[in-house]
């Protein structure tokens, strides 16, 4: 019997050295390196926070695809503009050509 309350008072000592050790070493930590409660997002119970982070990461992987896809729409367009702009040229060119062909067959 003495022998348990002997190793249950070590534990107990232990414990409470652990317990000093964790606040000496947590006093020089800023109070914005612990989480708040008020955050933007609440995470359920049982989420780490580092899985909370994970996240931002996809929303930054995301907002990288739509702005690629903003670019390819305005390529997109751009190509199209080019294509019109080719074909007029080209309708311009027979224009001419047969105006010319009216010309000097008209002169013969």
């Amino acid at each position: 019997m003495e022998d348990q309350s002997h190793a249950s008072r070590k534990e107990k000592l232990r414990f409470n050295d652990h317990k000093k050790n964790q606040v000496f070493f947590n006093k020089g930590q800023s109070s914005s390196s612990y989480a708040t409660t008020n955050d933007a997002e609440q995470r359920p119970p049982g989420v780490k926070a580092s899985k909370r982070g994970s996240g931002k990461r996809i929303g930054e992987a995301l907002k990288g695809v739509s702005e690629f896809q903003n670019l390819w729409a305005i390529k997109e367009k751009d190509l199209e503009v080019k294509e019109r702009l080719f074909k007029m040229g080209l309708l311009e060119t027979l224009i001419a050509k047969k105006k010319r062909h009216y010309l000097t067959f008209k002169k013969l």
